[in-house]
């Protein structure tokens, strides 16, 4: 059985607490982060799921790449 949760968190910028995205999925992919310092490589998280909005945030974020993404 798969996660029906969105990965990601979001933070509440008034009172600073992490909670889950709210949001189902519709995409799963394979989620790349880069890093800036040259001794610190970040674990590609491999066949995870993420909603719509992460999916289109992590578009645009050079932070991010998303390979192998599908439709759910």
């Amino acid at each position: 059985m798969r996660n029906t949760d969105c990965i990601f968190l979001w933070q509440d910028s008034k009172s600073g607490k992490t909670e889950h995205c709210s949001e189902k999925t519709k995409y799963s992919g394979d989620i790349y982060q880069y890093s800036d310092n040259p001794n610190r490589r970040h674990m590609p998280m491999i066949d995870f799921e993420f909603c719509e909005e992460h999916y289109q945030e992590g578009l645009k974020d050079p932070n991010y790449t998303l390979k192998n993404v599908k439709k759910l």
